[in-house]
């Protein structure tokens, strides 16, 4: 199974007194299928781990990052398109 990882989970992780983390860890490490990380996610979590926990942690992540340990994802152009074509909802929807 695909999960797609948010920056809380990410951010628990990285953080050994977040009372999550062990959790987190159970949950990521039972499933043995990608681990999808959204660009911007990423990016969220690299922030907000240097500012909360410190660059030994942040410094950890990115290796994370780098080795593949997640599978960071971004839209395409041809996604942006897309998105770019679908009609703006009214204010009554």
């Amino acid at each position: 199974m695909t999960l797609i990882v948010d920056a809380g989970p990410l951010i628990a992780m990285a953080d050994e007194t977040d009372p999550r983390a062990d959790t987190v860890h159970r949950i990521l490490i039972s499933d043995r299928g990608d681990w999808v990380v959204p660009a911007f996610v990423a990016a969220e979590a690299d922030y907000m781990i240097a500012q909360r926990i410190g660059s030994h942690a942040e410094r950890i992540f990115l290796h994370d990052l780098a080795s593949g340990t997640y599978s960071v994802q971004g839209l395409t152009e041809e996604e942006y398109q897309l998105a770019a074509r679908q009609p703006v909802p009214s204010e009554d929807d």
